[in-house]
């Protein structure tokens, strides 16, 4: 190799590694940045903040909350008991006033993933569920994710049993309703309305089940007014809640193999 090949050979070496040391460098500064940007963003956010208070600017104004029901998975039916265990996912999305922000002041950041022990989330819970109220209890891995609108989405899953009003007359071709009533614990509709979230079909994703088939899915928006009476409150006050209802029609062909025609043919042998 002669002399000036071999120059060429080290320039090319020497500029290959400070092209390396740059694209570091400039991929160095670029996460800091991205990192300053998030944490003024979330400076700006939770300053102030509060869990306390509903999320309105003005406090006079309702907060609506959608909220919906996919049913995933039935995990175990009892029929003495007259209950159904099954899996969901719970889905809510509601607007906060003190969580928006304009993109561009915040280098384009336009979501942010929060714990939901850190923002106001609605008391919103499963009024006929039979099981204690899980729900309420602290949330750490799962995250809500806040729009830079103010939209905040919470989807989480859920292991719900619930009563069911079940009769095996006609077994093993029948038919079950259960269902679940969704509402807030302490608010009124003035202060919490709930609504049901216009989302994708619940009855797809439905994971296969041996014996049970998940053939419709019906919701109904209610009200209960109950008179209150609290010192110089006294007034009739207006209870929203949905009513999610899921018919299951059992399979019958496990049955009709191994139970209906074993036994009608013993019976036509005898």
């Amino acid at each position: 190799m002669d002399l000036v090949t071999a120059k060429g050979v080290v320039f090319l070496l020497l500029f290959c590694l400070s092209q390396k040391c740059w694209a570091k460098r400039g991929s160095e500064e670029m996460r800091q940045q991205v990192q300053g940007n998030a944490n003024r963003l979330i400076d700006y956010l939770f300053n102030n903040y509060t869990t306390l208070i509903r999320p309105r600017i003005n406090q006079a104004e309702t907060v609506r909350v959608h909220f919906d029901i996919a049913m995933k998975q039935v995990i175990d039916v009892d029929v003495k008991t007259q209950q159904m265990t099954l899996f969901l996912w719970q889905r809510q999305t509601w607007i906060d006033d003190f969580l928006s922000w304009n993109p561009e002041d915040f280098g384009e950041i336009d979501q942010l993933f929060i714990s939901p022990t850190k923002i106001w989330v609605s008391d919103v819970i499963f009024q006929n569920s039979v099981d204690d109220f899980e729900q309420l209890k602290d949330t750490t891995i799962i995250k809500a994710l806040v729009m830079h609108s103010g939209q905040v989405y919470f989807f989480r899953p859920t292991l719900k049993s619930t009563t069911c009003k079940m009769s095996v007359r006609y077994f093993p071709y029948d038919s079950q309703v259960c269902s679940f009533q969704v509402g807030s614990w302490m608010l009124s509709e003035d202060q919490v309305d709930i609504r049901v979230l216009a989302f994708d079909s619940a009855v797809s994703g439905f994971v296969t089940h041996h014996e049970w088939h998940l053939a419709e899915r019906m919701t109904y928006r209610c009200n209960l007014t109950v008179p209150v009476n609290m010192g110089s409150l006294q007034k009739n006050m207006s209870f929203p809640f949905l009513e999610f209802l899921f018919l299951f029609q059992r399979k019958p062909e496990f049955f009709e193999k191994n139970l209906i025609v074993p036994t009608a043919l013993i019976c036509a042998l005898r």
